[in-house]
């Protein structure tokens, strides 16, 4: 589990951005509710990322997390893309 933890900080953060900008932008929500909810998104994907960079028994070689930070880059490029 601990392994994938990088890549689903990777989803979870570009999704938090992407969420708040459309419930912004679509005003079916609240802007404090969309706010909360994209902050949240945001600060969980960072703390996967986190707990993974510092946890005391990573053994990794610093690869998976530069394949996680592609996946962050390429993930994020094609949601802002589609976005407009």
């Amino acid at each position: 589990m601990r392994r994938w933890l990088p890549y689903v900080g990777s989803f979870l953060v570009p999704l938090g951005v992407a969420l708040g900008r459309l419930a912004l932008e679509s005003g079916h929500l609240p802007a404090l509710l969309a706010s909360v909810m994209s902050l949240i998104l945001i600060l969980a994907g960072s703390l996967a990322w986190f707990i993974h960079i510092f946890r005391a028994d990573s053994g990794c070689d610093g690869s998976e997390l530069l394949r996680a930070f592609l996946v962050f880059l390429l993930f994020s490029y094609l949601l802002f893309r589609l976005m407009g």
